[in-house]
């Protein structure tokens, strides 16, 4: 069983940094939580097919696949739609947060991430976790955004993905 109060917790870290999953691993190591760290997108559909996941930490550079394809497809599925994702990333561009945000993410953290921060926010999501609605989902009526952005392409692909 897993869950708030319910036994242990499962994290997966999906990152193919061997350093920061080993930091990540470090910090984020609780009596009640079992950590999984997989390196590539592939390692990752393995555990899921053997462990029910309560948290994911996803590094949105994997060598077989973008994270950004990795969050769609986890918001799709119906075991992991709900399941809070921390997405870290080294880019500094806003709008690769707010694209991350739009298509599912729980929370966004820079890197270099502060580590209790990173602590915080995982425990804060363990403790309560929200549920997030599926990409899968219809929108409940129309829904207006609003898009500034100056380059036409990037425009064009953010629109596309929204």
């Amino acid at each position: 069983m897993t869950g708030p109060g319910l036994g242990k917790q499962t994290v997966l870290v999906i990152d193919d940094d061997v350093a920061l999953t080993r930091l990540l691993v470090a910090i984020l190591a609780q009596p009640n939580r079992q950590l999984r760290v997989a390196g590539t997108a592939s390692r990752m559909l393995d555990i899921l097919h053997t462990d029910t996941v309560d948290l994911f930490v996803l590094d949105l550079n994997l060598p077989d696949l973008d994270g950004r394809g990795i969050l769609v497809a986890l918001r799709k599925n119906l075991r992991t739609a709900g399941v809070p994702i921390v997405v870290i990333s080294a880019s500094p561009e806003l709008q690769v947060e707010a694209e991350c945000l739009a298509l599912g993410a729980t929370r966004f953290l820079s890197k270099p991430f502060d580590p209790k921060v990173m602590v915080a926010v995982v425990t804060e999501l363990l403790a309560n976790p929200t549920p997030t609605k599926s990409v899968a989902e219809p929108a409940v009526g129309p829904v207006e955004v609003l898009l500034v952005e100056h380059d036409p392409l990037t425009s064009r692909i953010i629109e596309h993905r929204l």
